[in-house]
């Protein structure tokens, strides 16, 4: 089991309640039927998955994806929330096969054993996922995010008018700050992957300088690049 440095109680976008962290996957198994309309007579499959920080599990998601979407759609969606900062590359790695956000027409780019990858848009949801799949995601091969996802459960639903939705999610943590104790604001982009976090008075006084400073945000790539929000 991971070790989760803070609480991890979230939040139900369906029914906007604030739900304790390992009991989330179950309430949204009831509250996900709001996503199907009473006069719908053609419901499609969507899956309901969760994500979180490889190494930082505190910050976590579920999404409902339709089963029809690519995992384009799912890393656009990851990018949207909590990744994106400088239109880096990315890519999904499912059972050893690699999905990128880009492939490179040349060869294997970053990846491996010349092993060309495939495109994240060139599949849907229903031929590479179903229930307990396990992805994992990268973001930016440089500064590098990486996520876990897993397929909980596939369940129908209407159409929804976006590919992938947001189901719940984690409140933002309450992170002391190293040097004080206080409730930090600041993380330290040097030390981004010690998880350095400061109040905005001991930022100034930390070694790597102020200048390396950024907004602590409710999201993995907190503290990493340039990365400033939006976060959930």
């Amino acid at each position: 089991m991971k070790k989760k440095r803070f609480g991890s109680e979230g939040r139900c976008r369906l029914c906007k309640k604030n739900i304790e962290g390992d009991k989330i996957s179950g309430h949204l198994e009831k509250c996900r039927g709001k996503l199907l309309k009473k006069d719908d007579n053609r419901p499609v499959n969507v899956m309901q998955i969760s994500a979180c920080g490889k190494h930082t599990p505190e910050f976590w998601l579920q999404l409902a994806a339709w089963d029809g979407a690519t995992l384009s759609d799912i890393d656009k969606f990851l990018r949207h929330v909590w990744l994106e900062c400088c239109g880096h590359l990315s890519s999904f790695n499912i059972n050893g096969v690699i999905y990128e956000s880009q492939a490179d027409d040349d060869g294997a780019g970053f990846f491996p054993f010349d092993a060309k990858p495939l495109s994240m848009s060139s599949v849907t949801l229903n031929e590479v996922l179903k229930p307990g799949t396990v992805l994992q995601h990268e973001y930016d091969f440089g500064t590098t995010t990486e996520l876990e996802l897993e397929v909980l459960d596939v369940f129908q639903a209407s159409k929804p008018q976006a590919p992938v939705i947001l189901l719940a999610h984690n409140i933002e943590p309450k992170i002391k700050c190293v040097s004080c104790g206080k409730i930090a604001s600041l993380i330290c982009s040097g030390c981004c992957y010690d998880f350095q976090c400061f109040c905005e008075k001991c930022a100034p006084k930390h070694e790597c300088g102020e200048d390396m400073m950024l907004p602590l945000v409710n999201s993995p790539r907190t503290g990493m690049c340039g990365y400033d929000g939006p976060g959930l």
